[in-house]
């Protein structure tokens, strides 16, 4: 494995937690929202 491939699979891993915490960011703001609404 040289540098470039390392840092493209870095690059990725990056890219996988990023999208994961946006969908979570995304979901927790959901459930506020219907709590708010409901009160």
């Amino acid at each position: 494995m040289n540098s470039y491939e390392a840092g493209y699979n870095m690059g990725y891993i990056t890219g996988q937690i990023l999208t994961l915490g946006f969908i979570v960011l995304i979901i927790y703001g959901i459930v506020r929202l219907k709590k708010i609404i409901k009160k």
